[in-house]
């Protein structure tokens, strides 16, 4: 078994001050908005005041690819979501949301550990583990304590890519769902 804390590490997202807010810009604040319960990316387009127009570094601002993860659960069942962020340098996070770095890429593939968090097994001892009021949270410690027996990295990749296959046939499918005419069946 190993620890999380020796296969990731886990930063916070920035302390963003609203009155950079705004309904037009070029950069998108990422809030828990930005995540499906179930794990992926949501745009948060329906909201107001999406983007933000304060000053930022260039290293703020995330690379395509990169795993975020709520740190607050403001809806239930929202810890130990994951997401990857689809576009570069287009996204800040807010502070609740932690960014996730793999530590070594040759023993660990970062879509493995996607899919890992999407698990009931991570996601019951985040829960287990998160500080207990109205609003739960939890810290880089939670997911660092959490222990998985990691197989060799082919195996992970062979595991992350199969997953991958299904998500993608699975969002095929409901676009499809989606097109077909709707006939109501009248007596």
């Amino acid at each position: 078994m190993t620890k999380l804390k020796k296969v990731i590490s886990l930063t916070r997202g920035k302390s963003l001050d609203g009155k950079y807010y705004s309904t037009e810009g070029k950069i998108i604040r990422l809030t828990l908005a930005n995540f499906f319960e179930s794990g992926g990316f949501k745009d948060s387009n329906f909201k107001r005041d999406i983007y933000y127009t304060g000053k930022i570094e260039d290293e703020d601002l995330l690379d395509k690819g990169t795993l975020i993860t709520p740190l607050t659960e403001q809806v239930k069942g929202l810890l130990g979501s994951i997401a990857t962020v689809p576009e570069g340098k287009k996204y800040i996070p807010c502070g609740d949301i932690g960014i996730i770095k793999i530590i070594d890429s040759e023993k660990y593939y970062d879509r493995f550990i996607f899919h890992l968090f999407r698990s009931s097994y991570i996601r019951t001892q985040l829960v287990r583990g998160a500080q207990k009021s109205k609003i739960r949270h939890v810290s880089a410690d939670d997911f660092y304590n959490i222990e998985y027996d990691f197989p060799d990295i082919n195996v992970q990749i062979y595991i992350a890519d199969l997953l991958d296959n299904i998500d993608n046939k699975i969002n095929i499918n409901n676009k499809i769902n989606d097109n077909l005419p709707c006939y109501s069946m009248v007596a």
